[in-house]
């Protein structure tokens, strides 16, 4: 939001005009949307198969085709319906300190977009908060969409890390344990 007042008081439009951050969204949140689906069918982690579909919905909001704007909504209620559903699957992610922080970061950040679009701050008496509130709703929900990139990037790094257990659990012996040779049965130590 400084940026904003540094903008307008640097007599620069452009930082802060509405088309550039629109357009901005249309290409920086299939960037996120093609990160996270792409992990998501790789390493099939619920949490980040939900960033997945969130992304979606951020993007299909974005573009703004009738129905999106209410979607947007349904879309946030079903996705809290099932991270609740999938919240046990949830304790490995939430334990990975930088993809919780980050993650967090994002939500609050678009949060305060939405509560900057509904002129929140009025309130406040911000200086010059009328004429300012859309630029500083769409820098910081490009900020964001950058956020949701680097977001994408340590859900990668989560994956490939301690997260893809759950993967690597199907066809992988336990850590310590080498595989067995081909046609043996794998013995358990109470047999």
């Amino acid at each position: 939001m400084l940026l904003v007042y540094l903008a307008y008081k640097a007599d620069f439009p452009q930082f802060y005009a509405k088309r550039l951050h629109e357009n901005l969204a249309m290409v920086l949140l299939p960037l996120a949307l093609v990160s996270f689906a792409a992990c998501s069918v790789r390493y099939r982690q619920k949490p980040v198969i939900l960033l997945a579909v969130l992304t979606a919905a951020l993007f299909c909001r974005e573009w703004h085709f009738p129905g999106t704007s209410k979607g947007i909504y349904i879309a946030l209620v079903l996705l809290g319906f099932w991270a609740y559903r999938w919240r046990d699957t949830f304790r490995p992610a939430w334990r990975d300190t930088a993809l919780r922080i980050w993650i967090l970061a994002v939500l609050a950040t678009y949060f305060l977009s939405q509560f900057i679009a509904r002129r929140a701050f009025r309130d406040l008496h911000l200086p010059m908060e009328k004429a300012l509130h859309v630029p500083w709703e769409e820098v910081v929900e490009t900020t964001a969409h950058l956020m949701l990139i680097v977001g994408s990037l340590l859900a990668w790094r989560y994956c490939r890390g301690r997260g893809s257990a759950a993967v690597r659990g199907a066809s992988a012996p336990p850590a310590g344990r080498p595989s067995p040779p081909a046609g043996q049965r794998q013995t358990d130590a109470r047999e």
